[in-house]
């Protein structure tokens, strides 16, 4: 008997592709498919070494597994006191309420629930996702300037507004909640699953209690106090429910032509060509499915707007490749009418860089003055805020580097490197800002130099917002805050493009911008990105006080890298834009 948990119905359903490939990945061949079309597929999902190149370790979501389950927890308390129902935690989700039925085709379908309360004439379902109401709160259109909300919040419950389903101007934002790629469709459709599984549950074992389903979500405005666990402040409760009743009457026909679409395809075992919102999404498979998105010139890597007329019609990048426009080289140069995307397209065909020496002069000019204070977080989003004042998934400032640069091409790596990093997960932002600010000395004039400005900026206000008594030394930062990708990128007063290079991919990260300038890179570091800085920062947690030492020395180095790249981009920015 085939089981199809909650998770798999998600996976199926994606596409025809998904079910045949996770077989050929598993080993768990089929005659129907030809021997060389299974022996290509394996090639791209493992190395010469049999090592997996599709479903690597996610290490941060093992890290986060327990900031989840404490969500779950803090949930279902939130939950009890709501409702006034005795909901039970199960940190073991095996030990949780279990449902499942088998269809007509005799498979299985099965799901754990995290939140289960039954009692003579009905039954209350919670499903927990550890996301915010952010995203609820604000769907919906703008009325005369002003967001009207399709959800409205009483008492701790977020219902929908029924009265807005027939309205026109409504139906965009109610659409939304029916898309699963969508930022709130997703856990509805979650949900969704879980009712037609529960549908079957109760039809099988004779069941005729009326079921209620809500959404547990945190409240985005929820603050915490520092010191309880997670009581109500001011009104408000670190847990919000959404009452998905009427929503999922409406998504009833759509799970189940979801559910026939999961049969078929399994019946037909066939793989397809088709490229879709499930490709774009993070699939295991799709670099098997699509090896050109590896290319540096794929269509994926258009710069923004991702888009192509052809005809006076826009074709978005999942057109493009469904037209066969698998690379942008694929696409006929009349059809390109972005001053960007032509000069990307002959980038890629020429392979020279495209350098607009005066924009980037000009710019350098305007912006750069002496000394800079190249500066640089690294934060941690915790669902549950861990520190007073936080709110859920505030970024949460444990980490700055500071390269002080006192006159052009002059800056060491070490010696002109300032930095702060606990040695525990303790709270320490407050001697963070106040270390910064002393580091960071304007009396004299200099900027502060960031890179993709709006991260740095936001978390120095909400600095301002902790501790007031340095709110005037902290603007006068901001102040002085300039942003190095607007110079790389392109000047503030053009909307073309100042510089671009094959190598980019079509993204102005730092990392891809690094090795296009210098010979450095991230690939030799312990800690590579911002992910694995959140990973190593979460260890700090539980690991002993040596361990924590080790990985500082990591955080340290790879913090230290991003304010020092800045230099050495700047550095070249200036020498090229003077040649």
């Amino acid at each position: 008997m085939k089981e199809i948990s909650k998770t798999l119905f998600k996976e199926f359903s994606k596409c025809s592709n998904y079910y045949v490939l996770d077989n050929i990945y598993n080993k768990k061949m089929f005659s129907e498919i030809d021997e060389n079309i299974k022996k290509e597929y394996l090639k791209l999902m493992y190395d010469e070494n049999g090592n997996s190149l599709i479903c690597n370790t996610d290490e941060k979501l093992e890290v986060m597994q327990e900031y989840y389950k404490e969500v779950e927890r803090v949930s279902l308390k939130v939950a009890s006191k709501t409702f006034k129902k005795p909901f039970k935690y199960e940190e073991n989700n095996l030990k949780q309420k279990e449902i499942r039925f088998i269809d007509s085709n005799g498979y299985l379908f099965h799901t754990y629930l995290d939140g289960y309360y039954e009692n003579n004439e009905e039954i209350y379902v919670i499903e927990v996702k550890a996301t915010s109401s952010n995203s609820f709160m604000k769907l919906g259109p703008k009325v005369k300037g002003e967001l009207s909300p399709i959800f409205k919040k009483d008492n701790n419950i977020i219902y929908l507004k029924e009265e807005i389903v027939n309205e026109k101007k409504y139906q965009n934002s109610y659409h939304k909640l029916f898309d699963r790629y969508d930022d709130c469709g997703k856990y509805i459709y979650d949900i969704a699953i879980t009712k037609f599984i529960m549908d079957g549950y109760l039809k099988q074992n004779n069941i005729t209690k009326k079921v209620k389903y809500y959404l547990g979500i945190l409240n985005s405005e929820y603050i915490y106090d520092g010191v309880s666990d997670f009581e109500e402040v001011n009104n408000e409760e670190v847990i919000s429910f959404i009452d998905m009743n009427y929503i999922l009457n409406d998504y009833k026909d759509l799970i189940f032509e979801e559910y026939n679409k999961i049969i078929n395809n399994i019946f037909l075992k066939k793989i397809e060509d088709t490229y879709s919102k499930a490709c774009k999404e993070d699939c295991p498979y799709k670099k098997a499915c699509f090896p050109f998105l590896n290319n540096l010139d794929s269509v994926e890597s258009l710069l923004v707007p991702k888009k192509i007329k052809i005809d006076s019609q826009p074709y978005d990048v999942i057109d493009l490749i469904n037209m066969g426009y698998k690379h942008i080289t694929d696409i006929p140069k009349e059809y390109l009418d972005n001053k960007n995307h032509i000069i990307q397209r002959n980038c890629i065909d020429s392979d020279e860089e495209y350098f607009n020496k005066e924009d980037i002069r000009n710019s350098i000019k305007e912006n750069i003055e002496y000394p800079i204070y190249h500066l640089d977080f690294e934060a941690f989003q915790s669902p549950l805020p861990r520190f007073k004042g936080e709110k859920p998934y505030m970024q949460s400032v444990f980490q700055y580097s500071i390269h002080i640069q006192r006159k052009p091409f002059v800056c060491d790596e070490k010696l002109d490197n300032y930095y702060f990093i606990p040695n525990d997960f303790l709270d320490h932002r407050k001697e963070l800002v106040e270390k910064m600010i002393k580091t960071i000395d304007l009396s004299s004039g200099g900027i502060v130099l960031v890179y993709n400005k709006n991260f740095e900026y936001s978390r120095i206000k909400e600095f301002m917002e902790f501790y007031p008594e340095y709110k005037k030394e902290l603007q006068n930062i901001l102040n002085h805050m300039v942003d190095l990708l607007d110079i790389v990128r392109k000047n503030k007063n053009s909307d073309t493009i100042s510089f671009y290079h094959k190598n980019l991919h079509g993204s102005y990260s730092i990392k891809k911008v690094l090795p296009v300038f210098t010979d450095m890179s991230y690939s030799e570091l312990e800690v590579k990105n911002g992910v694995e800085a959140q990973v190593a920062y979460a260890k700090f947690k539980y690991l002993p006080k040596e361990d924590i030492q080790v990985l500082r020395e990591s955080l340290i180095k790879y913090c230290g890298q991003d304010t020092y790249s800045m230099f050495k981009i700047l550095s070249k920015l200036y020498i090229k834009s003077q040649d």
